[in-house]
């Protein structure tokens, strides 16, 4: 009788590991696509396009469906001008598995903002 209880226990330990992982990879996307987009700027010869930091971006995640991750990169005022400001917001639809599907997904985003330096 205690087998049952105690399974589920371990099963939600694991699964809320795993969304901790999640958003840990979402987070650490965010501040290197800002990171990225900062250092390609309209001066450093390889200029970063919004389809350039998505597809760096879905390079960095490890273990994540890309389908359900958006990446959304904004550039504060005229693009990859040195001095202007880039952000990158990234957001993943975290699915559960069963027995806890029945909790729906969880959105799980963050955003990183940079300087544009070159």
């Amino acid at each position: 009788m205690a087998a049952l209880p105690l399974l589920l226990f371990m099963f939600a330990v694991m699964e809320a590991s795993l969304l901790m992982y999640d958003y840990y990879m979402v987070s650490y996307a965010a501040a290197n696509g800002a990171r990225w987009a900062m250092v390609h700027g309209s001066t450093s010869g390889a200029t970063a396009s919004s389809s350039d930091v998505q597809s760096y971006v879905l390079t960095l995640v490890n273990g994540m469906d890309s389908a359900n991750l958006t990446v959304t990169p904004t550039w504060s005022s005229a693009k990859e001008i040195p001095g202007s400001t880039v952000t990158v917001a990234v957001s993943y639809n975290h699915s559960f598995p069963p027995p806890f599907s029945k909790l729906g997904a969880i959105t799980l985003s963050s955003s990183a903002a940079s300087v544009i330096t070159y």
